[in-house]
Formats: structure tokens, C-alpha cells, sequence
């Protein structure tokens, strides 16, 4: 059977999240892991004021032990630097089972 990776959300202090642009992690794939296997990272929201609110959008999750959003293009960099915009990270933990597990 198959092993695939989930995301958790676990509890934690989300927090503003650095972002750098790494043109090499381009096309780098998916994390790899087997059954059981958990590894801690971080979930990324893109947060920007709309009208007299605040709105979020999800962006990525990813394995590190640091909150680092990495762009892979100089398109994204500029996008996610932004002002006004403002990436939150939040602590998640990368959980493989079976593919029916999730």
C-alpha cells in the first residue's frame, strides 16, 4: 500500500513568517516519509486588510524547522513582499500513513 502525508495543525503561537526567494527549490517534489513517520513544519497565510477586515488565504506547508516561506520565483517574491501583505506561519506536523488514512 501506498504512503501519503497529511497535514495537522498542532497547537503553537502562529507568528510572521520570514520569506526569501530560492530559485533552486523550484520543482524539488514532495516530502517523503513512510507509515507513521511525522516531521514538524509549518503551514503558511497570506493575511492583507480588506475594507474595514482582514482576510487569509492558505499558501503552502512545509517541512522546516524554521518559519521560512521560500519563493521559487521572482514573480512569487514580489507578490508575498508586498506592503499591506503579511504571511503568518503556523506550526503543523507532516503525518504519512496509508493511503487510506487520509
Amino acid at each position: 500500500m501506498t504512503s501519503i502525508w497529511h497535514i495537522q495543525e498542532i497547537s503553537g503561537d502562529a507568528g510572521v513568517a520570514g520569506v526569501v526567494l530560492e530559485c533552486s527549490q523550484r520543482g524539488k517534489g514532495f516530502p517523503k516519509g513512510s507509515d507513521s513517520q511525522q516531521k514538524d513544519g509549518f503551514s503558511f497565510f497570506e493575511v492583507r486588510k480588506q475594507g474595514d477586515s482582514f482576510v487569509g488565504e492558505y499558501i503552502t506547508s512545509r517541512i522546516s524547522a524554521d518559519p521560512i516561506l521560500i519563493a521559487v520565483t521572482q514573480s512569487q517574491y514580489d507578490n508575498w513582499k508586498k506592503q499591506g501583505i503579511v504571511i503568518i506561519a503556523r506550526p503543523c506536523v507532516f503525518v504519512w500513513g496509508p493511503e487510506r488514512f487520509v
